[in-house]
């Protein structure tokens, strides 16, 4: 057990600082993509109170879509 813990903190001693920082922009990015994907695939009527406004402009997107999708 001790030697493991000893193998992973001298393998953190290579890690430079370039390789160590995050690129939180790119993350948040990724983050976004996937959240709004859910949304888009989440039925509106699971949505709370709080949600009202996006319920709103999802609505009124599907409206303005021609049926069938054409």
């Amino acid at each position: 057990m001790k030697s493991d813990f000893l193998d992973t903190n001298y393998a953190r001693q290579d890690v430079t600082l370039e390789t160590k920082q995050w690129s939180f922009v790119e993350i948040a990015n990724e983050v976004n993509v996937a959240f709004s994907e859910f949304l888009r695939l989440l039925p509106v009527d699971l949505l709370g109170e709080r949600w009202d406004d996006y319920k709103k402009q999802r609505l009124a997107q599907k409206d303005a879509q021609p049926p069938n999708g054409e």
